[in-house]
């Protein structure tokens, strides 16, 4: 959910861009990819793992985007799975 992320600080190096389907976030010092979300305003809100400093402790709960996943990558069967965003 998009409501349950916070800045702590350094939300004045975060910069948007506008693509098809959604919003992307970087950072405007690195460059790196820290999130994105939907245009609608939806919930969805997908946080790259790598952009945090400290060790992850959630679960995943969908596959999003199986459409167009690699090959090589296997989906579990415990989660749901979308060819692209969740319904809402």
């Amino acid at each position: 959910m998009r409501d349950s992320l916070r800045f702590i600080k350094g939300k004045e190096y975060l910069k948007e861009y506008e693509s098809t389907g959604g919003i992307r976030t970087f950072c405007l010092n690195c460059g790196s990819r820290l999130m994105n979300y939907a245009k609608d305003g939806g919930d969805y809100l997908s946080i790259a793992i790598a952009g945090l400093d400290s060790t992850y402790q959630g679960k995943a709960v969908a596959h999003c985007f199986t459409g167009s996943k690699a090959l090589w990558h296997n989906l579990s069967d415990d989660i749901p799975s979308f060819e692209g965003f969740p319904n809402k």
